[in-house]
């Protein structure tokens, strides 16, 4: 009895022990450590620029000169709340005829982004609306279009209005299997705007790129000097595998025919990097 009693008593801690939860297991984000910067492979990377002025020939021209390279993309407001930012389409024709993509930027207003469906719904309908005025006036837009909501620094963009916004655009017709949607983080700062995002990645909201915002160096407008990766320790990952990222701020080729037609240049996040010594 003795012995039996020690054969249960033992089996008995043995299943405790079997079934006792396995310690927790901490994810760190991926990346460099803090205050790593990377080298540019600059024969990879691609480089656009986004302007509130319209876009011209010698944008263009000025781009080239001040990078070495052509932009592969021009981003453009369409519905921003000052109508005469608005995307035209003898600027389509511009970007067509230099091989240059629109990238289309919706700013629908700041304070609008903290509300809900029916702002969302005015802003949806609105793009669409412009989207065909330019097509009527001749107008030419990629099938792979890529659209960004505007969210600028400290602005408070809700779950009701991201929520309602996208599936609004599919409604209207604008955002289709080969257009892509996006957002412009001027806000990237904030830990409640990427949780924000994130949450709605998982939930399966069409977010396929973010946009950041940041310039490593003041007042440069040359070729990207080095990388910095979005997951900023304290504020954690940014769950998107493509990047774009504005590094330079109201660039231009003084000299030029317009050289007050300024222009930002940004870079998508290159495939391969080099730790800077």
């Amino acid at each position: 009895m003795r012995a039996a009693a020690l054969i249960l008593s033992f089996a008995l801690l043995l299943g405790a022990c079997t079934t006792e939860a396995p310690p927790a297991t901490v994810i760190t984000p991926s990346g460099p450590p803090a205050g790593v910067n990377y080298r540019i492979n600059y024969g990879e990377a691609e480089l656009f620029a986004d302007s509130v002025m319209p876009v011209s020939d010698d944008q263009l021209s000025s781009f080239r000169l001040l990078t070495g390279k052509s932009p592969v993309a021009w981003g453009r407001y369409l519905c921003h709340f000052k109508p005469e930012y608005d995307l035209t389409a003898a600027e389509l024709a511009v970007m067509q005829r230099n091989n240059v993509a629109p990238f289309l930027i919706l700013q629908p207003g700041q304070s609008t982004l903290s509300r809900g469906a029916a702002e969302a719904n005015a802003a949806a309908s609105c793009l669409a609306s412009r989207i065909a005025d330019l097509k009527a006036m001749g107008g030419s837009l990629p099938d792979g279009l890529e659209i960004f909501l505007d969210v600028e620094k400290d602005t408070a963009l809700s779950a009701a209005y991201l929520e309602a916004l996208i599936p609004a655009l599919q409604r209207y017709g604008v955002l289709t299997p080969y257009t892509r949607f996006g957002i412009y983080l001027s806000g990237a700062y904030s830990v409640q705007l990427r949780d924000l995002v994130n949450r709605e990645i998982a939930r399966g909201l069409p977010i396929s790129v973010l946009w950041f915002n940041r310039y490593p160096l003041r007042n440069y407008c040359g070729p990207p000097q080095f990388w910095q990766e979005n997951n900023i320790p304290e504020l954690g990952v940014a769950n998107v595998t493509v990047e774009y990222w504005q590094y330079a701020a109201e660039c231009r080729a003084y000299g030029g025919r317009y050289p007050a037609s300024s222009f930002d240049i940004n870079i998508r996040r290159p495939a391969t990097r080099e730790v800077a010594s």
